[in-house]
């Protein structure tokens, strides 16, 4: 809504009036084309019966994203989790719950999805696309007529429209520098190519060691795009292609400290705003498998997404009746590398906590010795805990276990979308569209985890553990090339879907006030595939990574890995959706609307694969329904545009699988099936400009509440008959904020051949609870960020943007695999291993546009 509204600077005339410069449409005055299908209508903000927010291009580059989430964190109703790096962000919509990423909501380009199913674990949709000088502009709808216009998008739907091809050539070339160094190019070009023909070309290319430097490049590749548009007679077409190849580090928790006063604090040796526990001593990976089988893994791959997508929109005028058509396929694959923090230790508290087993595998085991991989053999420690101060090694004498995920997904998909529209006069104006779709997708995924040892520093070193006998000889190890246990977590599976939609809408035009909307869509999904079942096995006799002579590693003992056995599953899925909206135009300065919509969520060919292991099958899994209300009102003054939107949710039998560590450190798949319900309110306002200022507000505050929860193990080893999960009704969803503000105040100046603004970001994130028994808590914070645009010299642009300039600590999230399910006997107490926000950093580009 106002995310593109721009402050243009005033000048005081002579009559000492204001005079506003020349400026583009305001977005509330904007064509939207995102959650709703009528062709041959246009429907702006102000109009519209949906909840949208939109973005230009000057909105894009002022708000200075480095990732897609970075952009929905400014919509109204939205919590988008960026912390993890420039791919696998987790967005939710007006307190929607769900694990993580995009489950809920679809991220569009043109129209389609960037990949039919979102909710596939380590396959990221928003790694498969980027913004870049491609984009024109983001439109995001939310809640509402998302459940009739997406499959599986009850909360919303995040549509990136791209260029197309000018009849005049023009184009851009952008370079841009920040302080971790980072480093990206940016071009796009257009033209015509002859009469009625036009093309568009362009793409990045990035390469940074990231603002949490790895000690290797983090992140490194680009994206690039081209489409050729045709004129008809009586409509266009355009084809395009697109590749995206693009590598970033994957981040996860960090311990932390509390400070005197109870906030979080850097503990000694690692720094909460810069440092992670990804460093270069496990960059290559060797994991063993069975039959003495090994595969090696490069954490610089870390999220590698490789994908080439061509397509088709093709639109005609066949006189009373109007035609569309969008056609895509994409293949690609992609590699999930990355090393994730599952528990932090004492150093000496985890030696004892192994020792025992150690001396029940090493006769004689009397004491173990924890050394620097790579250090070689010894009988002493490397590691000091002891006698190096309290703090042991780096000041805090800690050890993490942390796992190492190999994991590969191969897909493919084909989308396609057919319209046909037309307007109908009876009791005012109707703008009929009734559509089918179709989508085929196909998806191979095998998970690989292994459990290994590091130091708790800026940039850990691996660590081994070994046992040693009464006189000081090492007679066995507990680790080996760090790794504690080679194979503690699997999964292999290949699936197929299908999904079938016919959809109907009608805008109708009632009066010249008054705009209803009607929609529904009937939806058949097939989802099938076959899952390899997992086996337990003990390689100690056929090792080959231990070299002649060698010790006797426990890491062999229990690897989980396929064992070649499969069994299929399948499941059809029929499903309706509506949604019902008007809004009226109660003056020419204010308009009052309200929406009520049924959507669902399926089960994922993820949710199946792992059901099919466990002991209830995957007729267990049920449909998430979703009903939804909001209604609210709309302000259009010449110096004053704002939003209020009430919303309730009302989400059952909402059906996720989570790993969570057991008991032994193994990763097994759970199943949580919750029901929830949210009511918030969303306010945006834009006040000026005046004399070049302007204020932009931004508030969301609501209650997401769980009405009923239950968890179901899908393996072995995790007891929860100690802990009840009764009485949970009432409690707050986790990682929900009840609180979100944002202030944006702004100056516009203008002056001889150069204009431009300044600006001030201060957001606000309320508290949060990592667990669904509200023990665990994630406390509140306020981030400051600041930037300038200047446009000098006719065709140059210059911006700075400077993010977390206080450097403060907030975390995103806990650590799920082991406080989700904490219990409500866990300790009340502020989350102090979590993800934090990367802390302050700058970044500057220059842009040349001709």
């Amino acid at each position: 809504m106002l995310g593109a509204l721009q402050a243009h600077a005033q000048q005081q005339n002579d009559e000492g009036a204001l005079a506003q410069q020349e400026q583009p449409i305001r977005a509330i005055e904007e064509i939207v084309v995102t959650g709703r299908l009528s062709l041959g209508s246009e429907v702006t903000q102000f109009s519209s019966s949906a909840s949208i927010t939109t973005f230009d291009e000057e909105g894009l580059r002022e708000s200075g994203p480095l990732t897609l989430a970075d952009v929905y964190s400014e919509v109204p109703g939205v919590w988008a989790e960026s912390s993890g790096g420039q791919s696998a962000s987790n967005v939710f919509v007006r307190g929607i719950p769900a694990p993580g990423q995009f489950l809920f909501t679809k991220i569009n380009v043109d129209g389609l999805p960037v990949f039919e199913e979102h909710g596939i674990g380590f396959l990221t949709p928003d790694g498969l696309y980027r913004l870049d000088e491609n984009t024109r502009r983001v439109e995001a709808v939310r809640g509402g007529s998302s459940a009739v216009f997406a499959s599986n998008a009850p909360g919303g739907i995040f549509n990136h429209i791209t260029k197309k091809g000018t009849e005049e050539f023009e184009g851009i070339i952008k370079g841009e520098y920040g302080d971790f160094n980072h480093f990206r190019a940016d071009a796009f070009i257009s033209g015509p190519i002859a009469e009625g023909t036009t093309y568009t070309l362009g793409g990045f290319y990035r390469a940074s060691d990231g603002v949490r430097d790895p000690g290797f490049r983090g992140d490194e590749g680009g994206h690039i795009r081209g489409s050729i548009t045709q004129q008809l007679n009586k409509g266009e077409v355009t084809f395009y292609a697109d590749y995206i190849n693009d590598r970033n580090l994957f981040l996860l928790p960090i311990p932390l400290g509390l400070d005197e006063d109870g906030d979080l604090t850097s503990i000694p040796g690692l720094d909460a705003n810069e440092d992670t526990l990804v460093s270069d001593d496990q960059r290559l990976a060797t994991l063993l498998q069975p039959g003495g089988n090994r595969e090696t893994f490069d954490l610089t791959d870390g999220i590698h997404n490789e994908a080439i997508t061509v397509g088709s929109d093709f639109q005609y005028d066949l006189g009373a009746w109007k035609l569309a058509n969008k056609t895509r396929f994409m293949d690609g694959e992609t590699n999930f590398i990355s090393a994730i923090p599952f528990s932090i230790s004492e150093a000496a508290s985890f030696i004892d906590g192994q020792l025992a087993r150690a001396q029940a595998a090493f006769e004689g085991t009397e004491r173990l010795a924890l050394r620097f991989q790579g250090d070689g053999v010894g009988a002493n420690s490397t590691f000091d805990f002891a006698q190096n101060g309290a703090g042991g090694n780096n000041g805090n004498g800690l050890l993490a276990l942390s796992g190492f995920f190999g994991v590969k997904s191969d897909f493919d998909n084909f989308q396609n979308d057919l319209q046909v529209g037309r307007s109908v006069d009876f009791l005012g104006e109707h703008f009929l569209t009734f559509g089918f779709y179709a989508s085929l997708y196909n998806i191979d995924q095998t998970q690989q985890v292994a459990t290994f040892l590091q130091e708790v520093d800026g940039s850990p070193r691996n660590l081994d553990l070994f046992a040693v006998n009464g006189a000081g000889d090492v007679i066995g190890a507990v680790t080996q090339n760090s790794f504690i246990q080679f194979g503690n977590g699997f999964e292999n599976y290949s699936g197929d879907g299908e999904v079938f939609a016919i959809y109907a809408a009608d805008e109708w035009q009632a009066t010249q006030r008054l705009r209803i909307d009607l929609g529904f869509r009937f939806e058949s999904q097939v989802l099938e595939g076959q899952v390899e079942t997992p086996g337990v096995f003990d390689e100690s006799e056929n090792n080959p990574l231990i070299p002649a002579n060698g010790l006797e590693t426990l890491a062999d003992d229990n690897i989980l890995f396929g064992t070649g056995a499969f069994s299929s599953f399948r499941e059809k899925y029929e499903e309706f959706s509506y949604s019902i909206g008007a809004n009226y135009e109660i003056d020419d300065w204010i308009a009052t609307y309200a929406r009520v919509s049924d959507g669902f969520r399926t089960p994922t060919l993820d949710d199946l694969a792992v059901a099919e292991l466990g002991e209830g099958g995957t007729e267990d899994l049920l449909v998430n329904d979703i009903f939804q209300v909001e209604g609210g009102f709309k302000i259009d003054l010449p110096y004053l545009q704002a939003f209020f939107t009430a919303f309730f949710s009302d989400f059952s039998d909402q059906v996720f699988t989570e790993p969570v560590l057991d008991n032994q450190g193994n990763l097994i798949n759970t199943t949580i099936v919750q029901s929830a319900e949210t009511k918030g309110i969303e306010a945006e306002a834009l006040v000026g400009p005046f004399y070049g200022f302007s204020l932009k507000l931004k508030g969301t505050f609501q209650d997401a509440d769980l009405t009923a929860f239950d968890v179901n193990s899908t393996g072995a080893g995790i007891d929860l008959t100690d802990t009840s999960f009764a009485g949970l009704d009432g409690n707050r969803v986790p990682r929900i904020p009840r609180v979100m503000v944002s202030v944006r105040p702004k100056y516009a100046f203008s002056f001889d051949q150069a204009d431009g603004s300044l600006f001030l970001d201060v957001n606000h994130t309320g508290k949060r609870f990592q667990d669904f028994s509200n023990n665990i808590i994630l406390p509140s914070f306020t981030t400051v960020g600041a930037g300038m645009t200047l446009n000098f010299l006719k065709n140059f642009e210059f911006t700075l943007i400077a993010d977390n300039l206080t450097n403060s600590i907030g975390l995103t999230e806990g650590n799920p695999r082991t406080d989700l399910l904490a219990g409500p006997a866990a300790d009340s107490s502020i989350a102090t291993f979590g993800r934090p926000i990367v802390g302050r950093n700058f970044r500057f580009s220059l842009a040349y546009r001709f």
